[in-house]
C-alpha cells in the first residue's frame, strides 16, 4: 500500500509515535511508499486553507497513493469543498480514511465534532473512532459510514521502559498525574468532570495525606503537590507510588480512553481508574486494571490493594506492562489501521462484500461477533 499520511502536527515529532510507526511499517514492507504532509505547517506558511489543500492534492498527484490518511482530523479547517473536489479528481482513486481522537456527542452538553471533520468523514471510505456508542450513532445518523473502533495507545518512542526499570523504590501509597483544568462553561460536561477530578484529589489528600503524591499544573496549595511533570516523564512520576489513580471520572462514552491508561500501564504500577463501558473487553478487571464507580469505592479499593501482597501486585502489574508493550502502542494502532485499509482496498477492487477488520487488541476470550455491532457501525452485515 502506498500511503499519503496527513499528520495532525507541524512535523514528525509532533506525532512521533504514529509517524515512526509508519516508517517502521514501510521498513517491514507493509507499506510500499510513504509520504508525509503537514497541514499545520503548510497553513502557517500559506495562510490559506484553500492553498494548503491544493498543495496536498499536488502531493497526492506526485506520490500516487492508494490510501490518504487524515490523522486525528478534529481541528477546524476551511475550504473543505476544495479538498473533497481535489480528492475526487485524483487519477489513482485512493482510499480515503480518517481518525478522530476525542469523545463527542450530539448531546447539547458535549463537544461536537467540527463541520470540517463531518464533511471529510462523509466523503471517506473508512473512519476510525476512539469512541463508539453515542458518538458513532451520531456520525451514522449524519450519513458517515464505515466506522471502526480503534483505541488510543501509548507512544512507543516516548514510553518504553525496560522491565528492570519498572521495579523501583516506591515513596508513596497512591499518586495522580494530571492538571487542574475546569471548563468555564457550567453547562459543559467538561465542567462537571473537572470539578469531579478536583473533588477526588481533595478526597485522596484528606484520606492519605503525605502518602499521596500529586503531580501536574494548577494544584498549588495542596500539601501533596509534587509540582508539574513533563509529558514524557509521566512514568517516572507514577513509579514513585505503590498504586496509581488514572483520574478520568464520569466517563460514560463507550470504550473511550485517552492515552492516559496505556501510559500508566507501562509504568508497572497497578492502575485504579473510573470504569469505562466496554474497556473490560480489552483489559481484565482486577488484574490488568482495577475499575471503580464511586469515590467511596475508590477509597475502599486503594485500602484493599494496599492490604494485599505488594510483591504479587507488582508482578501482576509487570505482566500487564509487558502486555501493553506488546499490544497497545501507537505502532500497533497504526498497523491495525493500515491492515484494515489494505483489506478494504482489496475487497473494493475485487468487488467483494465488506470484511472483518483484524481486531488484535481485544482479550482472546471476547466473542468479537457478539460485540461487532458496537465496534463496527455503518457496515453491511453479515460479512
Amino acid at each position: 500500500m502506498r500511503l499519503l499520511f496527513v499528520v495532525q502536527g507541524h512535523n514528525e515529532q509532533d506525532q512521533i509515535g504514529y509517524t515512526s510507526a509508519a516508517r517502521q511499517l514501510l521498513a517491514e514492507g507493509v507499506l510500499t511508499n510513504l509520504t508525509f504532509f503537514f497541514p499545520f505547517q503548510d497553513f502557517a506558511q500559506r495562510k490559506s486553507w484553500e492553498d494548503t489543500w491544493k498543495a496536498l492534492i499536488q502531493a497526492a498527484k506526485e506520490s500516487e497513493p492508494t490510501c490518504i490518511f487524515f490523522q486525528f482530523f478534529n481541528y477546524h479547517a476551511e475550504a473543505i469543498a476544495t479538498l473533497i473536489k481535489g480528492l475526487e479528481s485524483l487519477p489513482s482513486k485512493p482510499l480515503i480514511m480518517t481518525s478522530y481522537g476525542d469523545p463527542f456527542s450530539s448531546n447539547l452538553l458535549l463537544p461536537h465534532p467540527p463541520s470540517s471533520f463531518m464533511r471529510i468523514a462523509r466523503a471517506a471510505d473508512l473512519n476510525f473512532q476512539t469512541t463508539m456508542g453515542r458518538c458513532s450513532d451520531y456520525l451514522s445518523r449524519n450519513a458517515i459510514r464505515h466506522l471502526v473502533f480503534c483505541p488510543h495507545g501509548f507512544c512507543q518512542k516516548r514510553f518504553s521502559p525496560s522491565p528492570s526499570e519498572l521495579d523501583t523504590k516506591r515513596s508513596f501509597d497512591i499518586s495522580f498525574v494530571g492538571s487542574r483544568n475546569i471548563s468555564k462553561n457550567p453547562l459543559s460536561t467538561l465542567f462537571y468532570t473537572g470539578r469531579r477530578r478536583q473533588a477526588l484529589v481533595s478526597l485522596l489528600q484528606k484520606d492519605f495525606g503525605t502518602r499521596f503524591a500529586l503531580f501536574g499544573h494548577g494544584w498549588e496549595g495542596f500539601p501533596s503537590w509534587q509540582g508539574p511533570v513533563p509529558y514524557a516523564n509521566q512514568i517516572d512520576a507514577i513509579r514513585k507510588s505503590e498504586l496509581f489513580f488514572g483520574g478520568y471520572p464520569g466517563s460514560n462514552e463507550l470504550l473511550y480512553q485517552s492515552d492516559r491508561p496505556w501510559i500508566a500501564l507501562m509504568s508497572g504500577v497497578p492502575l485504579i481508574d473510573w470504569r469505562i463501558p466496554g474497556l473490560s473487553w480489552i483489559l481484565r478487571d482486577g488484574s490488568d486494571w482495577h475499575p471503580v464507580c464511586s469515590s467511596s469505592e475508590l477509597i475502599n479499593k486503594i485500602d484493599f490493594l494496599l492490604s494485599q501482597s505488594q510483591e504479587r501486585l507488582r508482578q501482576q502489574a509487570l505482566q500487564t506492562a509487558l502486555l501493553a508493550k506488546d499490544r497497545h502502542s501507537q505502532y500497533h494502532r497504526m498497523r491495525f489501521m493500515i491492515r484494515t485499509a489494505s483489506l478494504l482496498w482489496t475487497a473494493r477492487n475485487s468487488h467483494k462484500t465488506p470484511f472483518l477488520p483484524p481486531f488484535d487488541f481485544f482479550l482472546p476470550d471476547i466473542d468479537i461477533l457478539k460485540i461487532l455491532p458496537k465496534i463496527l457501525v455503518g457496515w453491511k452485515f453479515p460479512f
